[in-house]
């Protein structure tokens, strides 16, 4: 909810033509409407809201360790949600990036998905071992 509101007084300051694509320098070499940035904000809100759902359904989620005992259920809970947090949170990375005048850069995309990957590597280890 923070995120959300956050985003929408970023979005009521932002002018009309936002960076909307980064190259891999991290320069901005795409450009359109300031509305264009909400999609994907919104597309992974709804995949957020949707891992903090699947946490309640642990044997539905598919991840490639052998998961038997109760800590390693425990495990994979907080794994889901934990993802579902950061998820949450690189929804931040996006709109400051493009909605902020003063502030176009791709690198806290880079860095909150690049925090993914680490925590799916960590808690994969981790779920591993507590067999």
């Amino acid at each position: 909810v923070g995120i959300g509101a956050l985003t929408a007084m970023m979005y009521a300051d932002a002018p009309e033509v936002v960076p909307t694509h980064f190259g891999a320098t991290g320069e901005p070499n795409g450009w359109g409407s300031k509305s264009s940035v909400l999609i994907p904000c919104l597309i992974i809100s709804i995949a957020s809201i949707f891992l903090m759902v699947s946490a309640y359904f642990p044997h539905k989620i598919n991840i490639p360790v052998e998961v038997s005992t109760p800590r390693q259920w425990a495990l994979v809970v907080r794994l889901v949600r934990v993802m579902a947090l950061e998820m949450a949170l690189l929804t931040l990375p996006i709109a400051t990036s493009s909605l902020l005048v003063d502030h176009h850069t791709s690198w806290p995309i880079a860095a909150v998905t690049g925090l993914m990957f680490i925590t799916v590597i960590v808690f994969c280890v981790l779920i591993h071992k507590a067999r």
